[in-house]
């Protein structure tokens, strides 16, 4: 089954789509602005070329977003079946993993890709690209993976790119003389056979996936030679700088995640729990212990939820030094064996050298290593959700080390938040004398990870102050407990009756080192006495203290704010949109006479000239380009002969239709179809070139006719009999928390006294005018910026979707006022009066304790009126 995209997975891949289908008609220039309301950055040797990013941090699925896109761009920017895709990676070492990854037809990159294209999708690297068949090219999807370097015409391989090859040869007979003439020419003015050829031929979409060499001047001179479609760029780290004259190309940033989506989609270990020591002994023993208790916890993990977790410490040793004594892999392991009893089977080295871990997978239950010592850093697209705790033990300015190490522990295994709140973080002990400059190195590496600084202030926690009084040394020299009696040492196995400590004029016991739950119980079964056993408890539990996060540390309370509830019986629920769905929408019983708004007449609109564009040099070359690309692509595939049963059929297989049968809906297509060609005056070829911009229009007027199916159901409940059924009670309510508050943007710039939260999410200039409002009205207790589209920010139903208002706010009365900010221009529209409508039930339904207002622009009197009431 294709692996669940998460929420701000969604969110980003709608964005794009959005973005894709706008750029189709407009330009990617136009389409950008008109989305982001900010600045476009085109790249020089590309121009009209539509070039975006979608910035996500580690740990956050950039690939798998990616793959989808693939076919997004397909869908809605090249409006074709099929397509060539260029995808970039940084390395050989993620081309190697990336190639495996995307062949595989059970992995979620794989499924993902296919799912857009029927599973016709065909994947290769550069060499197996230059022997690629026409019948390939023109029958499915195919992947070119590729490090950039593998284009460079300086290079030897490069070369191949550009030189003539026989098996090439079937893609250039037969062409248009248009596009002939689009392609690179040798000596006899003929189309050079070479890869670059089929590039320019079929108009590739370009995957940049943190491929950040592919975002300079010469990489971008490099990809012109291929006449891109488009290039859409997945990174953590986009190029904020736009100055071409310098080779500096800025990317255009369409949408961001935040680390708090991540963290509360289940996707990273946050925050990260930082103990600093200045002693190394120190730090590998409480890194040691701390293994051992989220073993522990993963143990009770797995007995309630069947996952099985095996958490691992990397530790960062130092490198060889000819001018003084380093902890080196190999100095470390043997401490880890000697001092701290660590099994050697446990510890792998994974080094330049010495590559332990290569080819193993440390998922596998049966695999028993718990301890990575690497020193620079691990095998590049080295990847073990497993990995809970870095310990590093190098000199701390090695910034990029830590940097490329942190990443490697963010990972939250499964991709689920867990039972425990300790398994959802992640650890960091490091050698150190100030813990101020060890926290700050984990922060850049935070944001050298794609994390917000702002963000990364407060993802860098500390551990709880010990319990228990320590003796100095700490776990590295043991504190000894008293005991009544010498423990009966041949009842311990060998490896722990050599290193327990008894001291028998003192009457104590010590335990060098970590200890596990095993150790514990052999132990205590060398002792009769309870009082005994429960001295060995207790050097355990010190141990425990010393490595204690602070967890569940909520500085602010939840806000709790009643919902819209529908009452059945004796039982009330949220009012969402299931009493919509009970009556099935029949399809059969609607009209497919299609308004000429959602698809114009034939005479009204010419081929390739979609929409009205801006009249600058730049929006003319964003409509050549796109009306280009669109004209080279028509040309290149051999259209059917169009039938109006064919393109319903077609129609039938590309529009999602979930709650509609195939009969029915291939019969309203049908309907569609013969309307617009004896009604309406198009002929049958013409829809057929233009059949993707005819699905979208498809898809929306299924959508209009659905909506108003549901409108009527909807009605009921705001007007009707079923509107006594509506309630608002302390019964059911949206619980908003800390933890769970994740706006992907945030607003920087006024300190808020009143909001319920550490961060606001991003508001704009009306919106910040009605915040300031709330923060300074002395009737309002606290607020809450709401975000939309998260599962637990509050909402209320409209017949086609769910309405997520700007502002929560309580009152010091105990009333709740929630405010949507509206601008006198869309204060009118059907839109806003559907808001209006419910919000207004939400509070006529709470008998006074809840209030909703929706200020037309800056009125914000309207406010205060409510407030006063």
């Amino acid at each position: 089954m294709m692996l669940t995209l998460k929420p701000y997975q969604d969110r980003c891949l709608d964005d794009l789509a959005k973005y894709l289908e706008s750029a189709a008609l407009q330009g990617g220039k136009m389409a950008f602005m008109y989305q982001v309301e900010r600045a476009y950055h085109s790249v020089p040797q590309l121009p009209g070329l539509p070039y975006v990013c979608l910035r996500v941090p580690t740990g956050g699925g950039k690939t798998l977003m990616a793959c989808h896109a693939v076919g997004l761009a397909t869908e809605q920017y090249l409006r074709a079946e099929r397509a060539l895709c260029l995808w970039l990676v940084p390395s050989n070492a993620i081309l190697e993993q990336t190639l495996k990854a995307l062949r595989d037809r059970s992995h979620p990159y794989h499924q993902a890709l296919a799912s857009h294209f029927s599973g016709e999708v065909r994947v290769m690297d550069v060499s197996e690209a230059l022997s690629l068949s026409r019948g390939d090219a023109e029958g499915a999807a195919c992947v070119i993976v590729s490090t950039l370097q593998a284009f460079r015409v300086e290079e030897t391989d490069g070369r191949k790119v550009y030189e003539a090859s026989g098996m090439l040869m079937q893609h250039f007979s037969g062409l248009d003389p248009a596009l002939e003439e689009a392609l690179e020419q040798g000596p006899d003015r003929k189309p050079v056979p070479s890869l670059c050829n089929v590039l320019r031929l079929h108009r590739p979409v370009v995957i940049v996936d943190e491929a950040h060499n592919a975002r300079t001047s010469l990489s971008f001179d490099t990809l012109a030679r291929f006449r891109p479609a488009c290039i859409l760029e997945f990174t953590a780290t986009p190029q904020t700088n736009h100055a071409p004259d310098r080779g500096e190309i800025a990317s255009n940033v369409l949408c961001h995640v935040s680390a708090r989506e991540l963290k509360a989609d289940g996707m990273v270990k946050l925050p990260i729990h930082l103990k600093t020591w200045a002693d190394w002994h120190e730090a590998v023993a409480d890194a040691l212990q701390m293994q051992r208790e989220l073993e522990r916890l993963a143990r009770e993990e797995e007995k309630e939820t069947g996952e099985y977790l095996r958490p691992i410490v990397l530790f960062q040793a130092q490198a060889r030094s000819q001018q003084r004594e380093t902890l080196t892999p190999d100095v470390l392991k043997k401490a880890l064996v000697d001092d701290f009893r660590v099994p050697p089977g446990q510890i792998a080295i994974a080094t330049g050298d010495t590559r332990e871990i290569d080819g193993v997978d440390l998922k596998d239950r049966t695999q028993p290593i718990r301890f990575i010592i690497t020193v620079q850093a691990l095998k590049e697209g080295w990847d073990c959700p497993f990995a809970y705790i870095l310990c590093a033990l190098a000199e701390t300015g090695s910034a990029r080390a830590v940097e490329q190490v942190l990443g490697r522990i963010l990972r939250l295994p499964g991709a689920t938040k867990k039972h425990r709140a300790e398994l959802d973080c992640a650890y960091a002990f490091v050698t150190s004398d100030r813990f101020a400059a060890a926290a700050t190195q984990l922060k850049d590496a935070l944001v050298a990870n794609g994390f917000e600084r702002m963000e990364a202030d407060d993802l860098v926690g500390t551990f709880e102050e010990p319990r228990l009084p320590l003796q100095p040394g700490g776990l590295f020299a043991p504190r000894g407990e008293a005991v009544s009696q010498a423990p009966d040492l041949a009842k311990l196995p060998e490896s722990l009756r050599s290193v327990i400590q008894y001291d028998p004029q003192e009457g104590t016991i010590s335990i060098p080192g970590a200890a596990s739950e095993s150790d514990v119980e052999a132990l205590q079964s060398a002792f009769d006495r309870p009082e005994d056993k429960e001295a060995i408890r207790r050097i355990v539990e010190q141990k425990k203290a010393r490595v204690t996060p602070r967890m569940d540390v909520q500085a602010r309370p939840p806000f709790v704010i009643p919902a819209l509830a529908l009452r059945t019986g004796t039982r009330a629920r949220l009012f969402d949109e299931e009493p919509l769905l009970e009556i099935a929408f029949d399809l059969n019983q609607c009209s497919p006479d299609m308004p000429e708004d959602l698809f114009p007449p034939a005479h009204a609109v010419r081929e390739g000239d979609e929409a009205v564009i801006d009249v600058t040099e730049d929006g003319r070359l964003d409509v050549q380009f796109k009306d280009e690309l669109h004209g080279q692509l028509q040309k290149l595939w051999n259209e059917p002969d169009w039938t109006i049963a064919a393109l319903a059929g077609w129609l039938d297989r590309h529009v999602r239709h979930m709650d509609v049968g195939q009969a029915q809906f291939a019969l309203f297509a049908h309907g569609v179809v013969t309307y617009l060609v004896n009604a309406k005056g198009w002929k049958i070829g013409t829809l057929g070139r233009q059949r993707f911009r005819l699905a979208a229009a498809l898809q929306a007027f299924v959508a209009w006719h659905r909506d108003r199916h549901r409108n009527l159901i909807y009605q009921q409940f705001l007007f009707g009999p079923e509107k006594a059924r509506l309630e608002v009670s302390p019964e059911v309510v949206f619980t908003l928390t800390e933890e769970d508050y994740a706006p992907h943007e945030f607003f920087r710039g006024v300190t808020f006294a009143r909001h319920a939260f550490s961060c606001v999410g991003e508001l704009n200039d009306l919106e910040l005018e009605c915040a300031r409002l709330l923060d300074s009205h002395r009737l309002v207790k606290r607020w809450v910026r709401n975000i939309e589209c998260r599962l637990t920010s509050f909402w209320l139903q409209t017949p086609s979707d769910k309405f997520y208002p700007d502002f929560l706010a309580e009152l010091v009365d105990g009333r709740y006022l929630v405010v949507e900010c509206k601008g006198e221009d869309r204060w009118s529209n059907d839109d806003s009066k559907e808001k209006r409508a419910i919000g207004d039930l939400w509070a006529e339904r709470s008998n006074g304790k809840c209030l909703f207002v929706m200020p037309k622009g800056a009125d914000w009197a309207v406010i205060g009126r409510a407030l006063s009431q």
